[in-house]
C-alpha cells in the first residue's frame, strides 16, 4: 500500500483510538461536554423547534431503539440524532470549538448516544466515540475556516458536523480504518448550512446541525456496508477543503500532533444562551451593571466594542425589531440591552424577545470593531461596553478575556435544566450516570435515563 492520504490517516486514527490511550484530563473534559450537551437539550426540550423536530422524527422514522430525549418516545438512530440535536442546539447555550467556529457537542453527543442505544457499547466506548468526533471535526474545521469561508455564506457547525458525527458513529460501529476513511469521505459530501437565516430571522438555523448529525450517522452506516469514497475526499484538488476554503487544505496542520494534542481542549462552554461572539460583551455589560446604577431613561447611547466577527457574523449587528427568538440570541444590541436592564440574559428574555423596554434600549446600541479586541482574537475573546448617560456621564467596562464557566457552573446548569424535565431523584441519577460513564457497562442506560 502506498502512503496514506490525510483522509485515510484520520480514519485510521479514529479506528485505532482506545479509551486507555486517552489522558485523564481528556476523559474528564469529554464527560463534562456530555453533561453540558444533555443539559442544553433538557433546557430546550419544550421549545417550538424541538417539538417540531420530534414530531418529524416520529413521522419519518416511527418507533425505534433510540430515545427522543425528555419524552417517552423512541425512533430510529438517525431520527433520534436529528431530533435530539435540535434540542441540544435550541438555546444557543452549547459548547464552542473556537478555531472551527463550530458546536460539535450538539451533533456528536446525540448521534453517538442514539447509535449506542441501537448497537450497544460501554460508557468508555461512548466517551471514546464522542472524543473522536470532536477531534475530527475540530481538526478539519480549523483548517478551512477563514476569510473565504466566512464570506461565502456557509455556516461552520453544519458544514463540519457531518464529519464529526460520522467519526463518532463509525467508532461505535467498530469500523475498520479503511471503512472509517470511507465514512469520512461520504460525510464530506453531506455537510452544509447557509447563513441567510440571520438576515431573515428564520428558524432553519436550529435544524442545520440536526441534518449534519443524521447525515454523518448515515455515512458511517454506508461505509460499514461497503461504500467506497474518494481517498482524498477531504484534501484532494476537488475535495472538501478546496470546495469550502477556496484552495488546498493545510494537510500538515490537520494531522499535526494527532493523538498528542487534543482539540477538545479548544472547546469552551458558553456563559450565556446566545451567539458565541457575544459572550464577552455580555460579561462586560454584567460587570458594568453590577458596578454602577444605570437608569434606563438616562441612557443616551451604548457602544459595544468587539472583534471583527462580533460585528460581521450574520445577525450580530441587529438593532431590531426582534420578532423571533433567533434574532435576539444573535444580536449584540438585544443581549446588551437585556443585561443593562436586568443584570443577566435569561431564557425568559428570549421567549419574550419583543419586549418594548429592551427594544427601546437596543435601538440606542451601536457595535464597533475594537483594535485591541481584534489583536488578541481568537486566543482571547476581549470586548467592552461603554454607556453614555444624560449630563455627559460615561461608564465603561472592558473585558480582557472571557471568563469561562467552570465545571461547577456546568453542573449547576445541568441540575437547573434537568429539573425542568425530571424529579430531583431522577435528575441526580442522570447526573451521576454521565459523570460516571467510564464505569458504565451498558451505555444505553443513559438513553433510558433520558426518557420521561
Amino acid at each position: 500500500m502506498g502512503r496514506l492520504t490525510a483522509t485515510q490517516r484520520l480514519g485510521a486514527f479514529v479506528a485505532d483510538l482506545t479509551y486507555d490511550a486517552l489522558p485523564a484530563e481528556v476523559r474528564a473534559k469529554t464527560q463534562l461536554c456530555v453533561l453540558d450537551g444533555v443539559a442544553n437539550a433538557l433546557g430546550g426540550h419544550d421549545w417550538p423547534w424541538t417539538v417540531l423536530a420530534r414530531g418529524t422524527a416520529l413521522a419519518v422514522g416511527g418507533r425505534g431503539t433510540s430515545t427522543l430525549w425528555a419524552t417517552a418516545d423512541t425512533s430510529t438512530p438517525g431520527e433520534a440524532a436529528f431530533a435530539n440535536t435540535v434540542a441540544a442546539h435550541s438555546l444557543l447555550y452549547e459548547d464552542m470549538h473556537m478555531e472551527s467556529q463550530s458546536h460539535f457537542g450538539t451533533m456528536v453527543i446525540p448521534a453517538a448516544l442514539a447509535q449506542v442505544e441501537a448497537t450497544g457499547g460501554t460508557g468508555r466506548d461512548l466517551l471514546t466515540a464522542i472524543l473522536a468526533g470532536y477531534e475530527v471535526g475540530g481538526r478539519i474545521g480549523k483548517c478551512i475556516v477563514g476569510d473565504h469561508f466566512n464570506s461565502s455564506g456557509y455556516r461552520p457547525s453544519s458544514t463540519f458536523g457531518a464529519l464529526a458525527s460520522a467519526a463518532a458513529t463509525g467508532k461505535l460501529l467498530g469500523l475498520s480504518a479503511d471503512a472509517m476513511a470511507n465514512a469520512l469521505g461520504m460525510a464530506a459530501n453531506l455537510g452544509l448550512g447557509l447563513n441567510e437565516w440571520a438576515n431573515a430571522g428564520t428558524t432553519d438555523f436550529y435544524f442545520q446541525n440536526a441534518f449534519a448529525a443524521r447525515n454523518g450517522l448515515v455515512a458511517a452506516h454506508l461505509a460499514g456496508k461497503g461504500l467506497r469514497t474518494a481517498p482524498e475526499a477531504i484534501e484532494g484538488p476537488a475535495g472538501f477543503g478546496s470546495a469550502f476554503a477556496g484552495g488546498p487544505v493545510d494537510v500538515d496542520r490537520v494531522l499535526a500532533d494527532l493523538g498528542r494534542h487534543w482539540e477538545i481542549f479548544n472547546v469552551y462552554h458558553k456563559p450565556a444562551p446566545a451567539c458565541a461572539y457575544l459572550q464577552s460583551v455580555i460579561q462586560a455589560a454584567q460587570r458594568l451593571r453590577r458596578r454602577t446604577s444605570l437608569p434606563p431613561d438616562e441612557i443616551e447611547t451604548v457602544t459595544v466594542r468587539t472583534f471583527p466577527l462580533g460585528k460581521t457574523c450574520p445577525g450580530v449587528d441587529n438593532p431590531g425589531p426582534f420578532e423571533e427568538i433567533i434574532q435576539a440570541q444573535m444580536s449584540n444590541q438585544f443581549v446588551v440591552a437585556a443585561v443593562l436592564l436586568d443584570g443577566e440574559l435569561t431564557l425568559d428574555h428570549l421567549l419574550a424577545c419583543s419586549t418594548e423596554s429592551i427594544a427601546r434600549l437596543a435601538r440606542r446600541v451601536q457595535v464597533v470593531v475594537d483594535a485591541e479586541a481584534t489583536r488578541v482574537f481568537p486566543g482571547r475573546k476581549a470586548g467592552g461596553v461603554r454607556v453614555t448617560l444624560k449630563g455627559g456621564r460615561v461608564e465603561e467596562e472592558w473585558l480582557a478575556d472571557l471568563a469561562y464557566p467552570t465545571q461547577y457552573d456546568v453542573e449547576r446548569k445541568f441540575h437547573a435544566y434537568a429539573r425542568r424535565v425530571f424529579d430531583g431523584a431522577h435528575a441526580d441519577r442522570l447526573f451521576e450516570a454521565i459523570l460516571g460513564l467510564d464505569l458504565v457497562s451498558d451505555a444505553a442506560t443513559l438513553g433510558r435515563l433520558l426518557r420521561r
